[in-house]
Parts: C-alpha cells; structure tokens; sequence
C-alpha cells in the first residue's frame, strides 16, 4: 500500500461490494491450496485479494450476519497485514487464526449486524485494536478518558510507518467512516477533561478473556 492513502479512496474500496453476495463459496480448507494459492498471485489489487480474504472469512465466521464488518477486516489483511514483516505476515499466516489475531476475532466472536442509526463500528474498532495487541480490555480503546490513541503505535523518527501502525490505522478508517454521525469519535480520540474511569467496571469475556 503507498502508505498513506486518501481515506476517501479507502473507503471507496470498501465499498466495492457488488458482487459479495453472489460469490461461489469455498471451504475454509481451499485458501490453503495450492490453487488458491496460484489464484492469489493473479491479483494485482487490493480490492481483489480483499475479496479473497472476505470469502475466507465468510467461511470461517462464527456470525455471518456483519457482512460489511467481514468485508473492512478483509480489505486490512490485505491492505497492511499479509505483507507485512509481522508474524501474520504472508499468505498463510494472515489466514491463521493462531498467528492473526483479527482472524481469531472473526472465528470466536458474534458480530452482529448494525441498524441505521448504530452500526457498532467504534465498538468493533476497539476490539480489533485491543486483539491486535493481545489485550484484554477494549474499553481502554473506546473511552476518551483512558486516552487511546496514546495506545496506537507512532511514527518512526525517519518520517516512515511501521506495519503496526498501518494496520490500526485501517481498521480505524475501515470502522469509524461514519459520516451522517458527526459525534462518531473512534477509539483514536481523547478527552481534554482527562475524566478518570474505574477499571473494575470493565467485564473480561469471550475472546478477550482468552487472550494472554
């Protein structure tokens, strides 16, 4: 990716969804073939193998309700994740959910459909976050009072990216492009009053109260 993109852009190739609902769907064990393999090294775009990660996806998801939340995890494993220098890095191990901790997510996790008016995209951009980096509370994403995006990863001091801060960045552009809610803040904001929350008050289940 030529890191960085127009979020634009971005979210105009997440919304390149016109042919997801009539895919021939494939077992979870096919992407590991040698034929999906050749078929991956076809593609030249990113919204091509964002495809191929959604049908992956789709094949392994616990809930498949959450299209779109299938279709923006997909579009950062293809974005920033499988050529990375991480340990998910690479064909195999993006798709693996012992490596990839979003592939994980998508695996043991409900993700319900959004309404209208509340499509969980901040939720789910904070659990992702907090996956990502084997934490247990998503709350110290979301909350303006535990300041965030003092979690999220920074520029190196030669003006590059590193891959981790690729990767939080689109999920946080892929969840949090909510442009009818302008109060829509994401996990990357903060709060000027430095309100202090109680952490007792966070509940560790499911997924998160697996992680290390």
């Amino acid at each position: 990716m030529g890191f960085f993109q127009s979020p634009i852009k971005l979210i105009n190739i997440l919304l390149k969804q016109k042919d997801i609902n009539n895919c021939v769907r494939k077992s979870s064990g096919w992407f590991f073939s040698e034929e999906a393999k050749n078929e991956y090294r076809c593609y030249t775009t990113v919204s091509q193998k964002a495809e191929f990660f959604f049908e992956y996806l789709f094949s392994i998801a616990k809930t498949k309700d959450n299209l779109n939340a299938l279709y923006n995890i997909a579009f950062v494993m293809a974005d920033s994740m499988v050529d990375s220098n991480l340990e998910f890095g690479g064909l195999s191990n993006v798709m693996n959910p012992d490596l990839n901790p979003l592939v994980a997510y998508v695996k043991e996790s409900i993700i319900v459909k959004g309404t209208k008016d509340c499509d969980y995209g901040n939720v789910y951009a904070s659990e992702l976050l907090c996956a990502l980096h084997k934490e247990k509370k998503p709350n110290n994403y979301i909350l303006p009072g535990r300041n965030g995006y003092l979690r999220l990863a920074k520029q190196n001091p030669d003006g590059s990216f590193p891959d981790m801060y690729k990767i939080e960045r689109d999920i946080i552009w892929s969840f949090c492009n909510d442009r009818e809610n302008n109060l829509c803040i994401g996990p990357f904001a903060y709060d000027i009053c430095q309100t202090e929350e109680d952490d007792s008050q966070d509940e560790i289940k499911g997924f998160f109260a697996k992680e290390n």
